[in-house]
């Protein structure tokens, strides 16, 4: 029996996950650096395979494992700035040299602000209007199980304006490209 392109799999086995993180966070006057790392391994991963041309079933592949790293840079007052970096190298399958499809190497983001009123190290009940812009790089990735097909890298644009009351809601509105 198969509902709207997928097949069930009664033996599918639960996921057993290992995972290892630390991570390290400075602050210096109006200045945030933070890092990370982990290590991930998952026995009996689940993935959705194709078993017919209009097809899907969940299944259980040997082994993936995960290693990364994350770093974060955030400054200013009234003009603020973010930068952030990810590496994550994924692997698995038999020899472990497949990349888990979905999962970039590569994550960059810049993001500045400017507060028309507040500052960032303001107190929460104080209001405040931010007016925001961001761009993000992702590296290309394979979106199948054998990595045949592959997601073009690409940077995306994003900008908005955020507005923080004195009550502690925050109400904001936000562009993508």
């Amino acid at each position: 029996i198969t509902s709207d392109g997928f097949r069930p799999n009664p033996d599918l086995l639960d996921e057993l996950v290992y995972e290892v993180d630390s991570g390290l966070r400075l602050q210096m006057d109006s200045l945030m650096v933070t890092a990370a790392a982990f290590w991930r391994q998952i026995d009996d991963l689940i993935l959705f395979v194709p078993v017919t041309a209009t097809v899907i079933q969940a299944r259980n592949f040997e082994r993936s494992r995960a290693i990364g790293v994350e770093c974060d840079v955030e400054g200013g007052r009234r003009l603020i700035w973010r930068a952030a970096y990810t590496y994550n190298h994924t692997a698995f399958g038999d020899q472990g040299i497949l990349q888990l499809p979905g999962f970039p190497r590569h994550r960059a983001s810049l993001r500045l602000g400017w507060f028309v009123f507040g500052r960032r190290d303001q107190p929460p009940q104080q209001s405040s209007l931010v007016i925001w812009a961001q761009g993000r790089l992702t590296s290309s990735f394979y979106l199948d199980r054998l990595n045949n097909m592959s997601e073009e890298a690409r940077f995306t644009l994003a900008a908005g304006v955020d507005l923080r009351n004195v009550r502690g809601w925050t109400c904001g509105l936000q562009v993508n490209n």
